[in-house]
């Protein structure tokens, strides 16, 4: 039997739940790579945060989710004020992420409250 080998993909949803979650994973693996090889040769504090197409929250952090969002929220909040409208639309946009930012944190904490109850 031939492998088929590397090949270019059209880029859209798999439908066969088996192929899905292969590739899910496979994904999900290359991209924690590449998150971990950008912490350890750049030094950069890296914070990747997955969900699987069954709603499952997946994490890699460097050095923790915690010290990450923590410096990413105080580096975001002490941003020089200024008066310009692209300020005012910058700062708008950062509270957005910070909001989007919780809203991604409760829901890891209730993914692993439930994944603590099966324990």
């Amino acid at each position: 039997m031939v492998g088929r080998g590397r090949r270019k993909l059209e880029m859209k949803k798999i439908e066969d739940r088996y192929a899905l979650q292969v590739t899910f994973s496979k994904r999900k693996q290359g991209i924690f790579n590449k998150a971990n090889e950008l912490a350890t040769l750049c030094g950069a504090d890296v914070a990747v945060v997955l969900f699987s197409p069954a709603g499952n929250p997946y994490v890699f952090a460097q050095p923790s989710l915690d010290a990450v969002i923590n410096s990413c929220s105080s580096s975001l909040l002490h941003h020089r004020p200024s008066t310009t409208a692209s300020s005012v639309h910058r700062k708008q946009r950062v509270q957005q992420l910070l909001d989007e930012c919780d809203h991604l944190l409760a829901r890891i904490e209730a993914e692993r409250a439930r994944y603590s109850t099966y324990r």
